[in-house]
């Protein structure tokens, strides 16, 4: 029996922000400023505790009609998680 997939979201104390003098978006996490290309906007803005891995991939997909991102998207997803920007929940 497969285990249920767990939903994304931005850690704890780590979020999105406008910067008006980068004029992006950064990912604001505890002692750091991250700048994200627009993809890694997208991707983290649908880390919302709402979304699997899959849905996020499968949107992303969509989004860029290009089925082949999945894998990249993926990647991305787990190195965000392994840095601790983004945790995974029920």
């Amino acid at each position: 029996m497969t285990p249920p997939a767990s939903v994304l979201r931005l850690a704890k104390r780590v979020r999105l922000k406008n910067d008006a003098v980068r004029n992006s978006v950064v990912l604001l996490a505890p002692e750091a400023v991250i700048e994200l290309n627009p993809q890694g906007v997208e991707v983290l803005s649908l880390c919302d505790g709402t979304r699997t891995e899959e849905e996020i991939a499968f949107e992303m997909a969509r989004r860029y009609e290009r089925e082949d991102v999945a894998g990249d998207i993926r990647a991305f997803l787990e190195r965000v998680v392994r840095r601790g920007w983004v945790e995974r929940g029920p």
